[in-house]
């Protein structure tokens, strides 16, 4: 009760209050604004991250499909490891329709915060393929 008696009796305590307000106000704006920068920072991080893995996953099928090429009756294929991100590669099976027979190859590529899954159907001696990305 003294200290209220006290600042509404002293000069400039309106000043103060005000000051203390704003200024209270500019700390919890830039708090804010520094929680938005931070998440916004590790959102690019996982997006680039997504994106270096999906082609990474891409590669690994381009270079089982190269093995297939020059090796038809190989389908073991090694893993690899492309600037960290390791990569599964797989075949799948050979599989006809009719008079048309086709060929799916996957590809996992794995990072500790993303992992893609492509597979590419191709004709089976390996050409007009098309892909989709599977969900891993």
């Amino acid at each position: 009760m003294m200290y209220i008696y006290f600042l509404k009796n002293k000069k400039g305590a309106a000043t103060l209050i005000s000051a203390i307000f704003v200024a209270s106000a500019m700390l919890s704006i830039s708090l804010s604004l520094s929680l938005i920068s931070i998440n916004m920072r590790s959102s690019l991080n996982s997006f680039v991250d997504a994106t270096h893995t999906f082609y990474a996953a891409e590669s690994g099928v381009e270079e089982s499909l190269i093995q297939l090429r020059k090796e038809p009756n190989n389908y073991i294929f090694e893993d690899l490891l492309i600037n960290g991100i390791s990569i599964q590669r797989n075949f799948i099976e050979n599989y006809c329709e009719g008079e048309s027979c086709r060929s799916l190859i996957e590809a996992t590529a794995s990072t500790t915060q993303a992992t893609r899954k492509v597979r590419y159907s191709c004709a089976k001696d390996i050409s007009n393929c098309t892909w989709s990305e599977l969900i891993p």
